[in-house]
C-alpha cells in the first residue's frame, strides 16, 4: 500500500522517466510495521525529489499521514543498522 503511493506521487511528481533515472524502489524486504519505518532506495542524486513526492502523499487507506525522512546513507546494510532498529 505504502509502496504504491510512494511510486504513485513520484510519477505525478518526476514522470516515469524521471523515476527511471532516479531508480525509486522502495524495498518491501526493509520495511517494519511495528516500528512503522522503511527504506527507499533512490540515487544520491535525486534525494531531493524523492522527498518531494513523499510531502505529496496524505492518506494511505483513507488515514492521514505524514512521512518523514530519518536520514540517507550511501549502503543499504548501513541504513538498516542506523534507522531499523
Amino acid at each position: 500500500m505504502i509502496s504504491e503511493q510512494i511510486m504513485d506521487r513520484s510519477l505525478e511528481l518526476i514522470g516515469q522517466l524521471g523515476v527511471a533515472k532516479a531508480g525509486i524502489q522502495p524495498l518491501s524486504d526493509c520495511w517494519k510495521p511495528n516500528l512503522q519505518k522503511g527504506i527507499i532506495r533512490v540515487g544520491n542524486k535525486h534525494v531531493d525529489e524523492l522527498k518531494a513526492s513523499l510531502s505529496l502523499i496524505k492518506k494511505i487507506n483513507n488515514k492521514d499521514v505524514i512521512l518523514k525522512t530519518t536520514g540517507v546513507s550511501g549502503i543499504i546494510k548501513k541504513a538498516k543498522e542506523r534507522y531499523l532498529k
